[in-house]
Parts: structure tokens; C-alpha cells; sequence
């Protein structure tokens, strides 16, 4: 029950005297992990209720009444029912007139919680998931959320009890309250308001040393052993982490490899390990195996299955790679992408889609151009160029670290060809000649060579002239890194200057520049 409611290589070495083991061992200390815990794209709807349906599910096409009749125990060993409306009350959010394969969807997306794990926590708490028929107790609390050991124990008078059952009671409110409670207890061990989630806990009078935030999730969740060896049975044999493929070895030699697609894929470092997700403890021995494959090419961070579609592998995702562009200008190779079967490679949790900007865990973003990162130094900078902030993906340090790294992108660029261009406001603005580069104030050492197909996607801007504007009527004339204001329509037609050579900037970047004297002659 529940309490609250809420390469080959020497670093492979120590592999040589692994046992052998399977994932059916259960890892007090790491139940699972936090990438399986907030894998939530792993199945949809349809997906859910197909599984229930192959169960027997008494959830199988459940559709969720308004009203559910909930059985609470109180003091005195008697039990009390009350009806429930299904509505969230927090957000007001109905809950009812969808199917409990819809809602575990819905809330596993809204919260970023595996719906794997909210279907796991049905069948350790009630049955629910195997059983076409069940009590009404189980029917109405299928994850026990808030039924706490006091609830059980008879121990709260009639009118606690009620009250308990009223705000949590039904499957509705059962699947919506669990899962927002996970994640915000979730993302407050993330950032640090409950301390350090490493800290070790006491469970059934064992020390447990939590290797994940999820680990600590669970145990809060239910305070016993026993449970979780129950939940993570269940769990391993319904959704295996490794799908159509094996992690193996020879008892005398380091090498671990992928098997997948009757070939083994040698895995070359420990990097390239821990970026596919695998779990050392996922490794077994099988020297007959080993023996008997194909050896394939060494696996990689770039796979793919039976379509185009080429992925990123890091942090224990595959990233999506849009298009060759992207492909080449983050430096990979086209023979290191590795083909594997469509059910591993669906397998893994999808990750955003690479783009050209990226960073790891510091502030710092790159422009990813021509295989190198090219620091942007400031927002001004990024604005620029014309990026979108949703367009970041977050990368491993390690990863990130890879890549080598180019000049800082400032405000002037150039490509293959001599032309040098100013980039302001998403447009690339022709610089005509040095006389103009000179005179406002740039200087050849910040000048950016970028590729040709990343200048391409840049629309062409007005040539720029020793005139310009920003949002304001206020014409400059530029000249020595300066603005001069010219002071009036009748001395800008005395000087002879011409309107349609005005380029108009951004303020941001009109406003670096030091006011002059005004233009009068």
C-alpha cells in the first residue's frame, strides 16, 4: 500500500569475471532507471488498450463513468461507500467519458511519466491488469494511491476515511493524481528542494543507496521490498528493456557486443555504451553465442533501421537527423551508421530532432557547422541569426565535448566566395567593399567563414551602405564606427545621399554603435 499521496579496450577488463546475469535481477538500489522512468512516448493509446485487451484486462475498452461508487475501511472494521465524480479537481479536467487507456495516455504525456510503469503499479497493487473481474475495491483503487497502511489498518474514523476515499478514490482520480504526483515530487528531487535524492533511506531495515530519482519515487510510494521486486518482475517481463537484441560476451575477453539481426556488433568504448542506454547488468556470457555470429561493423552513435530515417544516439535516446545537411555539417560519417532491426531501433525512447544549434549542461549553445561547434556568444548574437530558442537539443557533455571546435559566430559572415555579409535580423546583408566593411567599424579578425549551404537559408537583405535606420524615423550616416544623425530631410538631399540606400537595421544592433557628430556636411 501507499503512504503518500501524493575497444575494445581496458576499461572493459573488469567485464572478464562478470557472472552471468540476466535482467531478472533485481537491483534494490536501481529499480529504474530515470530515462525508462520518463520514457512517456513509448505507447499509445491504442497501444495501451491493446495490451490491456491481450491481458484480460477488466480495463480492456473501460470506459471511465462519471460517477464511481468507491469502498473506503474506517475504524470498527466496517466499510462505507461514496460515489466520486471523476474530475480533477485541480484542474477541473474531466476524467470521465474516456477510456482508462486514453486517460493513462493522456496523463503519462501531460506529465512525462512512462505509461509502462503507471500499467506495471496497476498489476503489483490490485491485478487489475490480468483480471477481467475484480472486487469493487479494486476496481475503484487499481494503484492504491493514498490507500496508506493507516487506510488499510481500519485506522481513520468513518468521516476521514470518506473524505480520503472522495479525493482520490476511482480510476480516474487514481491514474491523474499518481501521475502528477510523481512528477512533481520528480522535479523537486531534480532541482534540490527535497535535498539530495543520492542520500541513502532505510527500507524494511535495509540501507538502499538510490541510483535514480525514479528509485526514491517508488520507494516513497511504497515503503517495502517486496513490492518493488514485485512491480520491476512484472515490469521486466512485459516491457524487456532490450527488445530483439542481446548484450553478450566471452567469459575470457572483454568485448561486449550487440547482437541484433543474427550478427554481433562489437561496442567500442564505454561512451559508446552508456550513449545507446544500455545497463552493464544487461550483459551475459555466452561463448557458444559469440562464437557462432558474424561479427557486423563496430556499433556506433549513428543507426538506423529498415527506412532512411538516420538517428543520433546519446544520453540512452535516438535523436532524429532531419536531413543530409544536418548530417554533414555535425562532422558524421555516412559508413558509421549501423543497420539494425525496426523493433530494437523502436525500441529506444525518441529524443528531440537534431538540429544545427546545441549545447550541453553549461549556457554555452553552438552553431554545429561544417563538424564544428561554433560558440554563439550572446543572445543578441543568436537573435540575430535568426535561431529560435526551441530549436536547442540538449547533448551529453561527452558528446558535445567530441566536437572540434571553430571560431566564435559573430555578426559578420562569409562562405566560399569573397562576399562578406552582416547578419542581422534572420537576413544577410551584402557587404559591397572594405570602404564600407571599415567604416562601420568591423574588423576582418571577427569575420566567420560558414558553409554555403548554411548561407543558403538565409534570405538576401538590402546591400549595406554607410546609411541606416532602426525602428525610429532617425536616419545615421556610419562612417568610423560611428552613427552621425543626419539632422533633416533637406541636408540629407544636400549631401546627396539616396533613400533606397538607407538600410534598415535592428535597434539592439544599431544601439552598439557610438554617436558621432551629426551629418551636416
Amino acid at each position: 500500500m501507499f503512504r503518500l499521496k501524493p575497444y575494445l579496450f581496458l576499461l572493459f577488463l573488469p567485464l572478464l569475471f562478470l557472472p552471468q546475469k540476466s535482467k531478472a535481477d533485481f537491483d534494490r538500489n536501481l529499480i529504474l532507471t530515470d530515462l525508462e522512468f520518463t520514457n512517456y512516448n513509448v505507447m499509445t493509446a491504442s497501444q495501451i488498450n491493446d495490451f490491456l485487451v491481450a491481458q484480460g484486462s477488466v480495463f480492456a475498452n473501460y470506459v471511465i463513468p462519471e460517477y464511481v461508487e468507491v469502498p473506503f475501511p474506517y475504524q470498527g472494521g466496517q466499510w462505507g461507500t461514496v460515489s466520486v465524480r471523476q474530475i480533477n479537481d485541480i484542474t477541473g479536467q474531466l476524467l470521465y467519458g474516456k477510456t482508462v487507456a486514453q486517460l493513462i495516455y493522456d496523463e503519462a504525456q501531460e506529465h512525462q511519466i512512462n505509461p509502462q510503469v503507471i500499467l506495471a503499479i496497476f498489476q503489483k497493487e490490485s491485478s487489475t491488469i490480468t483480471q477481467a473481474s475484480v472486487t469493487p475495491t479494486r476496481l475503484a483503487w487499481p494503484m492504491f494511491y493514498a490507500f496508506d497502511e493507516t487506510m488499510a489498518a481500519f485506522g481513520y474514523t468513518y468521516d476521514q476515511a470518506q473524505e480520503k476515499a472522495a479525493d482520490f478514490g476511482g480510476v480516474g482520480h487514481q491514474v491523474a493524481y499518481a501521475a502528477a504526483n510523481f512528477r512533481d515530487k520528480y522535479n523537486k528531487w531534480a532541482n534540490g528542494t527535497y535535498g539530495n535524492w543520492r542520500n541513502p533511506l532505510v527500507i524494511d531495515g535495509v540501507t538502499i543507496y538510490p541510483q535514480s530519482i525514479a528509485t526514491r519515487l517508488f520507494y516513497a510510494y511504497t515503503p517495502h521490498l517486496s513490492s518493488w521486486l514485485n512491480f520491476y518482475t512484472i515490469y521486466d517481463q512485459w516491457f524487456p528493456y532490450l527488445v530483439d537484441a542481446q548484450l553478450l560476451k566471452k567469459d575470457n575477453e572483454p568485448t561486449v557486443y550487440l547482437v541484433n539481426q543474427n550478427q554481433k556488433f562489437p561496442i567500442p568504448n564505454p561512451e559508446v555504451f552508456d550513449n545507446w542506454g544500455f545497463h552493464w547488468k544487461d550483459i551475459k556470457i555466452d561463448n557458444a553465442t559469440v562464437d557462432a555470429l558474424p561479427t557486423g561493423p563496430f556499433l556506433e552513435r549513428l543507426a538506423k533501421g529498415s527506412s532512411p530515417q538516420v538517428y543520433l544516439m546519446d544520453q540512452g535516446r535516438k535523436n532524429p537527423i532531419p536531413n543530409p545537411d544536418v548530417f554533414v555539417n555535425w562532422g558524421f560519417r555516412w559508413q558509421d551508421i549501423v543497420t539494425l532491426s525496426d523493433a530494437f531501433i523502436n525500441s529506444r525512447p525518441t529524443g528531440p530532432t537534431l538540429k544545427r544549434i546545441a549545447k550541453g549542461s553549461s549556457p554555452q549553445v553552438y552553431l554545429m557547422d561544417q563538424g564544428r561547434k561554433n560558440p554563439i556568444p550572446n543572445p543578441d548574437v543568436f537573435v540575430n541569426w535568426g535561431f529560435r530558442w526551441q530549436d536547442i537539443v540538449t547533448l551529453s557533455d561527452a558528446f558535445i565535448n567530441s566536437r572540434p571546435t571553430g571560431p566564435t559566430l559573430k555578426r559578420i559572415a562569409k562562405g566560399s566566395s569573397p562576399q562578406v555579409y552582416l547578419m542581422d535580423q534572420g537576413e544577410k546583408n551584402p557587404i559591397p567593399n572594405p570602404d564600407v566593411f571599415v567604416n562601420w567599424g568591423f574588423r576582418w579578425q571577427d569575420l566567420v567563414v560558414v558553409s554555403d549551404s548554411f548561407l543558403s537559408y538565409y534570405p538576401l537583405g538590402k546591400t549595406l551602405k554607410k546609411l541606416a535606420k532602426g525602428s525610429s524615423p532617425a536616419v545615421y550616416y556610419i562612417e568610423a564606427g560611428k552613427k552621425r544623425l543626419i539632422p533633416s530631410a533637406q541636408i540629407f538631399n544636400r549631401l546627396g545621399f539616396r533613400w533606397q540606400d538607407i538600410v534598415v537595421c535592428s535597434d539592439q544592433f544599431l544601439f552598439y554603435y557610438p554617436l558621432g557628430p551629426p551629418k551636416t556636411r
